[in-house]
């Protein structure tokens, strides 16, 4: 299992919530890049790359300091697909609210929300 986890950025931070994320990921053993949009956020690629992110996908401009959910879905979507993602992580957000279910809806996948626990037990992954 690849993971793709998209930041939660606050300004030009990235919040706690996404650093959680990527504590669970070593928890479970997965490897995980990161995907990061925004305006003024390219010194957090550093910051994710310590929380063990492999790769960086970073899309930063001026324009991307307020959500466009066209613009962040095509964004998303190119990065799972460079990064090879076969899930993708969201921390629970106003942006990640919007954008996942039309992720999920546009590469055909599923979506679940709001899940406050993970387990792995071979090809079984039982969230909670």
């Amino acid at each position: 299992m690849k993971l793709l986890i998209v930041a939660d950025v606050k300004g030009s931070e990235v919040r706690k919530p996404t650093l959680e994320l990527f504590s669970q990921a070593r928890r479970l053993g997965l490897s995980a890049d990161a995907l990061l949009i925004g305006a003024g956020i390219a010194r957090q690629a550093d910051t994710l790359a310590g929380q063990g992110a492999g790769t960086v996908y970073l899309a930063e401009d001026a324009s991307l300091a307020a959500f466009d959910p066209s613009r962040y879905l095509a964004l998303t979507q190119d990065a799972v697909q460079q990064s090879g993602g076969t899930q993708v992580w969201f921390s629970t957000s106003e942006t990640s609210k919007a954008l996942a279910p039309l992720l999920a809806a546009r590469m055909e996948g599923g979506y679940i929300s709001d899940a406050l626990g993970l387990e792995l037990d071979g090809d079984v992954t039982t969230v909670t």
